[in-house]
Formats: C-alpha cells, sequence, structure tokens
C-alpha cells in the first residue's frame, strides 16, 4: 500500500569500526558536520537537541516546516554508525511558482531531492572525518527514498522547470554502496547523477538531463560551501 507521506532514510556504517566514541566526542562531531540544513541538523538548547541514550549514543527528534509533528530523526551510535530519517518537504508546502496546469497533488521535486542527496553525501564525509576515521576507511552507505507511488515528477522552482506528466508505479527506491570519505570528495559529482539516476528512473523513465543535475548540485555547492 502506498504511503500518504513520503521520507528518505539515510544510514551509515563503517564496514571496520576500530574504536568506540564517547557521547561527548560523538555530540562534538555531530555538531561540527551538520551544515543547518537537514541531514544530522543539531538543535542545541531545546527539547529538539541531541540526547544520550542508555547504549551510549546520541539521538535527535525534531519538527519539520513549523509543524507540530515530529519530521526528523537521527541516531549516532559509540560504533560510528548513523540513521537518519525525515519527511518530503513536498507534503508540507507549495512550489514556489504558479502553474497553467496547477501543481500535482503528490509531488517530487526533483532538485531538491538533489540537494539531499548530495547533502547526505558531504555529511558523511565529514562526520567520519571529525571522528577521526581515516579517509579510506570503508563504510556502508545506504540511501532509500518512500512513498513514491502515486507521485508526479516535479520541480520546486520555476527555473529548474520539468515537462508534466511522469508518475511513480513503484512504492520507494533503495541504493546502497560501499565508499570511502576520498571518494565522496573526489567523485560526489558522479555519485549524486548515479543516486538521483536511479531514483529519477521510477518516475516512467522521466527525463532529467545530466546538465539539469549540474545545474541545480551547482546551486547546492555554493550554498554549501557557504555554510561549513
Amino acid at each position: 500500500m502506498a504511503s500518504s507521506k513520503g521520507y528518505i532514510e539515510v544510514s551509515y556504517q563503517l564496514v571496520q569500526p576500530h574504536t568506540e566514541w564517547g557521547p561527548r566526542e560523538l555530540l562534538a562531531a555531530a555538531r561540527a558536520a551538520e551544515s543547518g540544513w537537514v541531514v544530522g541538523i543539531v538543535f542545541d538548547g531545546s527539547d529538539e537537541a541531541p540526547k544520550p541514550t542508555v547504549e551510549g549514543a546520541i539521538e535527535a527528534r525534531a519538527r519539520r516546516w513549523q509543524s507540530s509533528e515530529w519530521g526528523v530523526y537521527w541516531i549516532l551510535g559509540k560504533d560510528g554508525a548513523f540513521y537518519f530519517i525525515t519527511v518530503f518537504e513536498e507534503d508540507f508546502g507549495e512550489p514556489q511558482f504558479g502553474s497553467s496546469e496547477g501543481h500535482p497533488e503528490r509531488m517530487l521535486w526533483f532538485d531538491i531531492r538533489i540537494w539531499r542527496i548530495a547533502e547526505a553525501l558531504l555529511h558523511s564525509a565529514a562526520l567520519y572525518r571529525l571522528l577521526g576515521v581515516e579517509p579510506d576507511q570503508p563504510y556502508v552507505l545506504s540511501m532509500n527514498h518512500y512513498g513514491l507511488q502515486g507521485r508526479e515528477f516535479y520541480a520546486s522552482k520555476p527555473l529548474h522547470w520539468i515537462r508534466r506528466g511522469y508518475v511513480s508505479s513503484v512504492e520507494r527506491a533503495e541504493w546502497r554502496k560501499v565508499l570511502t570519505q576520498d571518494q565522496v570528495n573526489a567523485a560526489l559529482r558522479e555519485l549524486v547523477h548515479e543516486i538521483a539516476d536511479d531514483l529519477f528512473v521510477r518516475f516512467s523513465f522521466a527525463p532529467v538531463s545530466a546538465s539539469a543535475i549540474d545545474r541545480v548540485l551547482d546551486e547546492f555547492l555554493a550554498a554549501y560551501r557557504s555554510r561549513v
């Protein structure tokens, strides 16, 4: 059965963890790794601030888009395993432009998905660097999108206009790969294309050119570099 809400689930796990970190070390790395957007976001001084768990991990829940509902959750374990889940922005707001055809009832904003994919990749490399993990030490990264069935391929901004009519007939897209920090930093663009293409093909083979993905990614990188 299709989910009424869409969400993205991301996890990183070291292939061979050689050490364990205490909650204070985990919190310091989490604070320094987040970009201020969504993935691994840290809100201090509120009920949304990270908290230690019985098992020695730290975890956080946050609300999204001026909602009273919890929309973000993440946990960082003492072995460096990270898990993050958040609902789609698409389900909480309208695109930033009007359309003579109106807006789809259920959408996937391809430009925002590219931002989140790139953000998660860079967060994984930054988090492990800040934990002192060697840049060539492998980790498994999973990035899964759920709640796709019945969504129409769309964009959040007029600059990224996309032709209407491409709807997903499948509920999810799952991607998994063994990576290192060095690989993420050297091949970020290729990885974003790979994950985005794997997601976008689920929408009736929605045609998105490499240049369109690059244009969105360049916007993201310019904004990201101004934050970190």
